[in-house]
């Protein structure tokens, strides 16, 4: 299954990093406790879109598919990706597990939590192919997707 990737660098991921400008935002942010007036009920808020952004863009590749920040799953449509290096970067909120697959070759699994998760994820493809890249993640995950070559 894994003959068009060398299987030295499909493991290489870059560690995740931590996003300081997030820590300053969390200061400013604005009171989402959905409480309302004095003897009234508190409201749910319910999720909220907003703590994920895009994965940082690479100027010197070209963009195959991206989804700005959402929740669940999504499919995109078939990439023709060319041998060499294929990156796909993923940033993630939330509680639960995102699969990310590129059918046929693989799928790399998140554990994302209630701190951003930024991952850079490089495969190196021996042969141009097509494939198939999707995500599966439960409504309690925002994520964001960007594939480039």
């Amino acid at each position: 299954m894994h003959n068009d990737i060398d299987r030295s660098v499909l493991a290489r991921r870059i560690l995740p990093t931590s996003m300081i400008g997030l820590l300053l935002l969390g200061a400013c942010a604005p009171d989402t406790t959905g409480r309302g007036a004095p003897g009234e009920p508190e409201a749910d808020p319910g999720p909220q879109l907003g703590a994920v952004e895009l994965p940082e863009l690479d100027s010197t590749l070209r963009v195959l598919a991206e989804a700005a920040p959402r929740r669940g799953p999504a499919t995109f449509e078939a990439l023709a990706v060319q041998p060499g290096e294929l990156w796909i970067n993923i940033n993630c909120k939330g509680s639960g597990d995102l699969v990310v697959r590129f059918a046929p070759l693989d799928e790399f699994v998140f554990h994302c939590t209630d701190e951003l998760l930024v991952t850079k994820n490089q495969l190196d493809l021996v042969n141009a192919r097509s494939l198939q890249v999707s995500v599966g993640a439960p409504a309690d995950v925002e994520w964001a997707l960007r594939v480039q070559q």
